[in-house]
């Protein structure tokens, strides 16, 4: 997400600060868990199924200014972008930008909820759709 959003003349934040890595980044080697706000209408909105939901979070960096043809779909409870897509997405190829670990989800008993097996079943099902 951070890459592609620079790639699009986006910006970063290059460090969340005390408050923002006590909330995001990992500690011990440990992921942590926050809240998620998805905005209604958007993929990730569709995918989920819900405007609100937990995510496994371990980074520092995060998002600034959104990149030219993106727009923000989720955010943290501090504020922090989460997640982006495109600002028009029937007029591109799926893409969708997030900054939680889906993999990793299990860690925190999170792999069966939303932003971890929605995600993967429509990222393969994506992929599926290629090859068609």
């Amino acid at each position: 997400m951070q890459l592609v959003n620079s790639i699009l003349a986006g910006e970063m934040v290059q460090d969340l600060g005390k408050t923002g890595n006590m909330i995001h980044r990992a500690s011990d080697g440990y992921d942590r868990a926050h809240g998620l706000f998805v905005v209604e209408g958007s993929l990730l909105y569709e995918i989920l199924g819900q405007n609100r939901t937990v995510v496994n979070s371990a980074h520092h960096q995060a998002v600034g200014k959104i990149g030219k043809g993106l727009r923000i779909s989720a955010c943290a409870d501090d504020g922090t972008i989460e997640a982006l897509e495109w600002e028009r997405p029937s007029e591109r190829s799926f893409f969708l930008g997030i900054q939680w670990h889906p993999e990793r989800m299990y860690k925190l008993n999170l792999e069966y909820t939303p932003p971890a097996k929605a995600i993967r079943d429509r990222f393969i099902y994506e992929v599926l759709s290629l090859k068609a």
